[in-house]
């Protein structure tokens, strides 16, 4: 295993807004910026980013805990095969700790009255799961919540992620009851490494009013794969990092198409991290299954899935019908160019925007994207043109590209052995 260096060295300091990226140099094309989209973005610059981007845990049993201390952020990452999580000196403490819980909560209410949370229930689900502790990420419809279960006999220690999920003001509550069902039933029946774990479904509000449900989910405490290429101090990953998580990202995507789903919205704000590097596949509330079971044909899908625009495959913006998994395969490829790059190649994949129009044109033409060129070899060059196949029927599957003589010779932090 070779020694890696330092991944994320600037994994304390606060996400930069896409702007301040840094940028080519004056005389090549300048493409879009690398920015936050999808459900863990917020307008609101004084917001938090997206699942789990806040900050790193200690876990430790023999560490001093103080409840009303929010998870502080690491004061330096390790190599990436071996993530310390360092405590600061100081908490870092810039707000309440659920300052934005109480004003989502707020905003929730359709009038003054609503009765949205049931005292009870969220007392049952605080003795459960611990007391919350802070806020991690904000989208229009969920909130995610960080809770801390300390307990000396049995001794416990555990950090969990709580995704509340509201109804839509346009949405009926038996259609958001559906939507809630759907996405935990579908999270909670995998089991991988490289996929966020999923533990209940818990009602939050009054029997007469469930506009609120909470899933319990496993806490990530490395953060979003966005903000750590935003944090680092080139704004991208080293080749060694990004070729690493990478192979993670097939890894996961692979074992959801063998249990016949598609994930349908992959980003880098849907990619978590545990504080050891390992890569995890959250988010499946777009998510699908593309083949009944024990039936053999695929449900193809039609329209628009993602909800990050730099990362929809060019086939969703049309009216025909494609196999979901190819959407996987192409956002894991822009994703790739993301971690290298620390920028999309286009805003979205739709002629009518320029850098996506310039690179049909490119590929039309039997010449090669410059950007794409410049950080691919030998090996991996044509596994990513294949990957970003316009046409959907010629991108390769994810198993395909995992054992690829590119992807196979990557050394990965976390061993294939302890892959499910």
């Amino acid at each position: 295993m070779p020694i890696f260096t330092n991944p994320f060295q600037d994994r304390s300091v606060k996400q930069m807004d896409s702007a301040s990226l840094k940028p080519p140099l004056p005389h090549e094309p300048i493409p879009p910026a690398l920015s936050r989209v999808g459900r863990g973005a917020s307008s609101d610059a004084s917001r938090r980013p997206s699942v789990a981007t806040v900050s790193s845990i200690n876990s430790n049993p023999d560490t001093q805990h103080n409840h009303l201390n929010v998870p502080r952020r690491p004061s330096a990452w390790g190599r990436m095969s071996d993530y310390v999580v360092r405590r600061s000196s100081t908490p870092h403490i810039t707000a309440p700790p659920l300052h934005e819980w109480d004003r989502w909560v707020a905003q929730t209410k359709r009038t003054s009255s609503d009765q949205l949370i049931d005292e009870s229930r969220m007392s049952a689900l605080t003795r459960k799961y611990g007391e919350l502790c802070e806020v991690s990420g904000l989208g229009a419809d969920s909130i995610i919540l960080v809770s801390h279960k300390y307990q000396y006999c049995p001794p416990l220690d555990n950090y969990y992620a709580l995704k509340v999920l509201r109804r839509a003001p346009d949405q009926s509550p038996s259609d958001h009851q559906k939507r809630v069902t759907a996405e935990f039933a579908l999270a909670s029946t995998l089991t991988h490494k490289h996929i966020v774990s999923t533990y209940e479904l818990l009602p939050l509000g009054p029997s007469n009013n469930p506009d609120l449900s909470v899933i319990s989910m496993e806490y990530c405490a490395g953060g979003d794969l966005h903000s750590i290429i935003a944090g680092s101090a080139t704004h991208k990953l080293p080749v060694e990092q990004a070729d690493c998580l990478f192979k993670q990202l097939l890894r996961g995507i692979t074992y959801l198409h063998g249990k016949d789903v598609a994930h349908r919205a992959l980003a880098p704000e849907n990619l978590l991290l545990t504080n050891r590097g390992c890569l995890k596949i959250a988010d499946f509330g777009q998510a699908t299954c593309f083949r009944v079971p024990g039936e053999e044909p695929i449900v193809l899908s039609k329209g628009k899935c993602g909800i990050s625009p730099p990362y929809i495959s060019p086939e969703q913006y049309t009216d025909a019908e494609f196999d979901p998994r190819a959407v996987d395969v192409w956002a894991a490829a822009v994703i790739y160019v993301a971690m290298r790059t620390g920028r999309n190649l286009w805003q979205e994949a739709n002629e009518g925007e320029a850098g996506f129009a310039e690179f049909i044109k490119e590929r039309r033409d039997g010449k090669r994207n410059a950007v794409i060129d410049e950080i691919s070899t030998d090996l991996s060059r044509d596994i990513l043109y294949s990957m970003l196949s316009i046409n959907s029927a010629d991108r390769p599957a994810a198993a395909q590209v995992l054992s690829s003589p590119w992807v196979e010779a990557v050394d990965c932090c976390i061993p294939a052995a302890t892959v499910e």
